[in-house]
């Protein structure tokens, strides 16, 4: 089993701090790998403490549907808790049992008890959780793997690998994503045949049965259409006008809960744009980033693909997963790709394959230049050469997904 360090060492670091563990993401990201690794961490190092791992998944526990039947699971395997003796509890995607959400909150109110639980959609952080144990747990997002993550899956040392190798290496990870199952299958039709079918396994499970959906056709009429446009503002008439052209028919409405589902099924990120002059929030305005490019290059026609949307598409998630917050940006009618906030600090950020053409330069540089703040503005290409001017810093993109902090 491979590690996943960073997300290791953060259930490491919030162990035993008074509050419930909560892992999202979406479904085949690592969630349940994560949760192994942890359990067998505690095997080492709390040998005189009871440990209880449960995947509601397994066969084994398909009849655990309920919180009397969990309750009834938990009473078998420890035979009622010692207030002398520490605990802790592994659940795995939890949502599968009605009323879990008691059961936590009972465990919980023991000082002598911790506990992790990991689920792959957002009704995990209803408002049923937030009324039951508000104020008591801390979440951890889990996304499929980082690009030095993928090297590592790969048996590649990110801090060796030469730069031709590293280039060629983000190519496939541009193409295929990064889904741990993918990058450890052997051939590009294995990965392929994965993608399609952990597709499917969304949609249906997720998404179509979870929130009922009756238009499936229209469901996956919406889900290309936003693949294809990703990082973009589109206007929620766009698709309706996409479907009707299509013969089909569907509502305002409708578009709304379907795209929240994905969003719920972490499939989407959306990302609100913010008037850099006004500095105000636009209402009307946002775009949505996709959780793995080989799943949105599933949908999308080769024809289609555009590399610098890949590319913006893979800087959201690094940033995401170093702890910013992301908005889009408009200084006038110039946009922004990222305002990046991560505590007290900001960052502007232009995702470009190349600005060595200097109109191309010229238009990516226009957008930091009409910003007046004097917060650091960058922008992230795959050139070798750099283009760094007038306070704007040309950082290789490459560099950046190998680790290279933004200050």
């Amino acid at each position: 089993m491979i590690i996943r360090g960073m997300y290791l060492n953060k259930l490491i670091d919030y162990k035993d701090n008074g509050f419930i563990k909560v892992i999202t993401g979406v479904r085949r990201c690592g969630k349940s790998s994560l949760l192994k690794m942890y359990h067998s961490y505690l095997l080492e190092n709390e040998p005189g403490a009871d440990l209880l791992y449960l995947n509601t998944e397994l066969l084994e526990n398909i009849s655990i549907r309920d919180k009397g039947s969990l309750l009834n699971h938990i009473n078998t395997k420890l035979g009622g808790l010692d207030q002398t003796k520490k605990y802790y509890f592994l659940f795995d995607e939890l949502q599968n049992i009605d009323g879990w959400e008691e059961v936590i909150n009972g465990l919980h109110a023991s000082d002598n008890v911790d506990v992790v639980l990991t689920g792959s959609n957002a009704y995990l952080l209803s408002s049923d959780l937030a009324t039951l144990l508000s104020g008591r747990y801390v979440r951890i997002d889990m996304t499929p793997l980082s690009f030095v993550e993928y090297l590592e899956f790969n048996k590649l040392c990110p801090s060796e690998i030469e730069r031709r190798h590293a280039e060629e290496e983000l190519q496939n990870y541009l193409e295929y994503g990064s889904f741990p199952a993918t990058v450890l299958a052997d051939t590009v039709e294995l990965k392929r045949d994965y993608l399609g079918s952990l597709y499917d396994s969304i949609i249906v499970r997720d998404i179509i049965t979870r929130h009922q959906v009756k238009d499936v056709q229209a469901l996956h009429r919406i889900i290309s259409f936003i693949f294809e446009t990703v990082g973009k503002p589109f206007a929620i008439k766009n698709i309706v006008n996409s479907i009707k052209s299509a013969g089909g028919k569907i509502s305002h409405e409708t578009i709304v809960d379907y795209i929240n589902a994905l969003v719920d099924a972490f499939v989407l990120f959306p990302v609100d744009a913010y008037d850099t002059r006004g500095k105000k929030l636009f209402s009307t305005k946002r775009c949505y980033y996709v959780v793995d490019s080989g799943l949105r290059n599933t949908l999308v026609s080769p024809l289609s693909r555009n590399t610098g949307s890949l590319l913006e598409n893979t800087v959201f998630l690094e940033l995401k997963r170093r702890g910013y917050k992301m908005f889009t940006g408009y200084a006038g009618e110039n946009e922004i790709d990222f305002i990046a906030r991560k505590g007290q600090g900001l960052v502007y950020i232009q995702v470009a394959s190349s600005i060595e053409n200097e109109n191309t330069r010229a238009r990516e540089y226009r957008s930091l230049n009409d910003v007046k703040d004097n917060y650091p503005k960058y922008v992230l290409t795959l050139d070798q050469l750099d283009w760094s001017e007038q306070g704007i810093q040309q950082v290789n993109l490459v560099d950046f997904l190998l680790g290279k902090e933004l200050t």
